[in-house]
């Protein structure tokens, strides 16, 4: 489910952000930036939905499933030829595992407080 929600917003996010550069003009210097925030966002949502379903251990889940999706998308660029691994490419991983850690613990609050209520 974790693996679903990161993908399926992913692909939310890539689509609304193609749409807009149809009709805006993006620098390219802001590609990297902007879709390394998005897939961030994608790394959040995940950890957030493993760690909700689990219930513990959300920190460490949420960073596991950001390196996950970080190595998912760098198999994904090594398939289409890209083999150029530099210091932006750690950047990422550092952004990915940390955005994942907070959407775990997050995930590990909602479901306290889901458990709370009932």
């Amino acid at each position: 489910m974790a693996f679903l929600t990161a993908v399926g917003l992913t692909l939310v996010q890539f689509a609304l952000v193609s749409s807009v550069m149809c009709r805006v003009d993006v620098a390219p210097s802001m590609l990297g930036p902007l879709s390394t925030v998005m897939v961030c966002i994608s790394a959040l949502a995940s950890g957030m939905a493993l760690a909700f379903c689990i219930g513990s251990k959300g920190m460490l889940l949420g960073f596991a499933g950001g390196a996950v999706l970080y190595l998912i998308l760098m198999a994904a660029a090594f398939l289409r030829g890209d083999f150029e691994l530099s210091s932006m490419a750690f950047i990422k991983l550092i952004a990915m595992c940390a955005a994942g850690a907070v959407g775990g613990y997050l995930g590990v609050s909602l479901a306290e407080r889901r458990r709370r209520k009932h």
